[in-house]
């Protein structure tokens, strides 16, 4: 929040102010120049909007909170506190009970990391304490990694769009969009990333090869509402 978005409007009309007249320019000479789109324009653009967004109570404390905060210095992980909770997944409460501490995405409350011993709570002043040190979910995080790769875990995936294709051209579709190989046995498990007609990355996903015919893509909160 508190981005502009940019996009074709009949009525040359644009939502985009003042402050974002470059980035405004660089995205109009792009389009002269054969659509070149050398930037990442995502936070200017409406789809990055979706059916949450429509909640006006919910946009107007994100809304409050962007420009409350627009010439405050944000670090990285830094989460938006207000407006929340707006979504939870059927698992929000044994998340709790494990000690989360919950970050905030497209308007789903997800778990950035668990403190184990600790109770749970939200993420927000924390990255505003640490500034630019090492902050100490650090070593959680480690140790989380590590029971990944060495042993085996459990991912809440509520949140993440996913999409399903069925058919005999889903493998020749993918085959094209995407950047990997797509062909392989059922039950693969393809991570790559969605192209767009020049090449450039449209989307993050992995694929799950169910049958030879049908496959299960699983993308960021952002992409599928």
């Amino acid at each position: 929040m508190g981005l502009p978005s940019r996009r074709d409007d009949p009525r040359r009309q644009s939502p985009a102010g003042a402050r974002t007249r470059r980035g405004r320019a660089v995205r109009g000479r792009g389009t002269v120049l054969e659509r070149l789109r050398w930037r990442d324009l995502y936070a200017y653009r409406p789809w990055r909007f979706g059916p949450v967004h429509r909640d006006h109570r919910y946009v107007a404390e994100l809304a409050r909170e962007a420009y409350r905060h627009y010439y405050f210095l944000r670090y990285p992980y830094d989460a938006d506190e207000w407006g929340r909770p707006r979504r939870t997944s059927a698992l929000h409460h044994r998340l709790q009970d494990l000690g989360a501490v919950f970050g905030q995405k497209h308007g789903w409350e997800r778990p950035e990391h668990f403190e184990p011993g600790n109770s749970w709570r939200r993420a927000g002043a924390d990255q505003r304490r640490f500034g630019w040190t090492e902050p100490p979910w650090f070593a959680f995080q480690a140790e989380e990694h590590r029971a990944f790769r060495e042993r085996v875990g459990i991912i809440d995936m509520t949140s993440f769009g996913k999409i399903e294709l069925d058919g005999l051209g889903a493998l020749p579709l993918l085959e094209r969009v995407t950047g990997n190989l797509i062909d392989r046995p059922p039950g693969s498990v393809v991570y790559t990333q969605l192209l767009d007609a020049r090449g450039g990355i449209a989307g993050d996903v992995t694929v799950t090869r169910l049958s030879p015919n049908r496959f299960r893509l699983v993308t960021g909160a952002g992409y599928v509402n």
